[in-house]
């Protein structure tokens, strides 16, 4: 049953991860304890690898409800290769924000590759909007592998970018808007290159959502000018605080999580060259394909820019 509006709690803050990601998700939580000041309920949608030692631990930090997300099971095969190397069906659990309306009077979803480091309170100022989102420098058409005609949507308008998003109970009908996301997310699967972006996108055209734009100091990229002072950082790429990117209070926060015991990251980091290339790409060549997921490609790109 839905709450009325004098029932429904204010606020939830929402995550997706899977197991192995949980430094990340540690890394936010502590954040948010020190630069979120509201009262808020913490939610986190979570594969059955996320183990209950990390569990517990983000819990002693801010006590939070796990969930463990089952939509999109065996779905996998549908995206693009390309695509599927990129994210996670957890990614999809953003969608959810729209059910949790019924609860909460706003919702706020964050990525776990953030870094909060100054107090982001203002960030749910957004009275007489449906929807919170960020403007990126792309447009909405490069969200998908392949040029797409899609009935009531302008494709060649700026993108949202889909890593913090507030939500607003204003929104009517929200389950029909998760149900439609995740159907719309199967329908264009292959052609895909950023899921749950693009969807969002079309959404907020399709429904008519009002919609606010974020400043950028909720959603600033490390290589952006802004990010000297921004309180959100998020490296939307490959490139991120725990294998690329040397930020202190990152690296703080992510010490704090190893001494509490936490699992640590196990994966790759980028070396001394492979730092150079992604600087020549990000300052020369911001245009050009990724050179480590497309090298090829990128190589092509260099060669015909330097002709024309």
């Amino acid at each position: 049953m839905v709450k009325t509006m004098s029932d429904k709690k204010q606020l939830a803050v929402v995550l997706g991860s899977t197991g192995n990601m949980a430094f990340a998700v540690a890394n936010v939580v502590i954040a948010l304890k020190k630069h979120f000041k509201p009262d808020f309920d913490l939610i986190i949608y979570c594969d059955n690898a996320f183990s209950e030692s990390d569990r517990n631990l983000i819990s002693a930090i801010i006590p939070a409800n796990f969930i463990e997300y089952k939509y999109f099971v065996g779905e996998k095969e549908k995206f693009d290769s390309t695509t599927i190397n990129r994210f996670t069906t957890l990614a999809f659990s953003r969608y959810e924000c729209f059910r949790l309306l019924d609860k909460y009077k706003k919702t706020v979803w964050l990525d776990i590759d953030l870094l909060i480091r100054n107090d982001i309170s203002h960030l749910i100022n957004i009275d007489d909007n449906d929807i919170a989102l960020y403007y990126r420098l792309g447009v909405l058409k490069n969200e998908f592998l392949i040029p797409l005609e899609i009935e009531g949507c302008n494709l060649d308008v700026k993108s949202f970018n889909s890593g913090v998003i507030v939500f607003s109970d204003s929104i009517k009908n929200n389950h029909d808007l998760a149900d439609w996301c995740y159907k719309k997310t199967v329908e264009y699967a292959p052609h895909l290159k950023c899921p749950d972006q693009a969807i969002i996108n079309l959404l907020i055209q399709v429904f008519n959502l009002k919609t606010k734009q974020l400043d950028v100091n909720f959603n600033c990229h490390p290589a952006y000018p802004e990010s000297k002072y921004a309180a959100v950082l998020h490296p939307y790429s490959l490139e991120k605080f725990w294998n690329f990117y040397n930020y202190k209070e990152w690296n703080e926060n992510y010490k704090q999580w190893l001494k509490m015991g936490g699992s640590p990251y196990l994966g790759k980091k980028f070396n001394f060259l492979e730092k150079i290339l992604i600087y020549i790409k990000e300052t020369f060549f911001p245009e050009a394909p990724d050179p480590f997921r497309h090298p090829k490609k990128f190589v092509k790109w260099i060669i015909s820019s330097q002709r024309g």
